[in-house]
């Protein structure tokens, strides 16, 4: 298994097919599809303006990746297939000032989180619910109020639905 950090880096390069789009890549949740547990990540396209503002749009892509590799299955493009009820027209406020700004060491810990929920998933195929409810917590925690929509739409990931 390779851990988060490496996913995400195998993520980033393989989104949008690989095109040089500026885009971002959500921190990595869990998601269940048709009984199988996945990493998955959703993408968002920005501009320049996007970026001067620190207004994004809503995701327009999500990803779905092998649990242990990282390798992804599958990308939906969100016009077709979405995992969100929020409206394309809006753009979403990133400036939240009351946030602390995560370091490598915090990403470092919130990611080995997961690497423990993926590795206890991968020995013994039962989840540990608490653990991921710890690392989603975290997650939202460096999450700008604006966006935390998004990872908890994506992020299925609920007691009794896998294990």
């Amino acid at each position: 298994m390779i851990d988060a950090k490496s996913v995400v880096s195998k993520l980033k390069g393989g989104a949008l097919g690989g095109a040089k789009i500026p885009h971002g890549l959500s921190n990595p949740v869990l998601r269940v599809m048709e009984g199988n547990l996945y990493i998955a990540v959703f993408v968002y396209i920005y501009n320049r303006e996007n970026l001067q503002l620190n207004r994004m749009p809503r995701p327009i892509h999500w990803i779905i990746a092998d649990i242990s590799t990282g390798d992804i299955i599958k990308e939906f493009d969100c016009r077709i297939n979405d995992f969100s009820r929020a409206a394309y027209e809006n753009l979403y406020d990133l400036n939240d000032q009351s946030l602390k700004k995560p370091t490598r060491d915090d990403f470092a810990e919130i990611y080995s989180l997961l690497d423990s929920v993926r590795m206890e998933y991968l020995e013994s195929g039962k989840c540990d619910y608490e653990t991921y409810g710890q690392y989603l917590d975290r997650i939202l925690e460096i999450t700008p109020r604006s966006y935390r929509q998004f990872y908890q739409e994506l992020s299925n990931l609920r007691e009794g639905i896998l294990c």
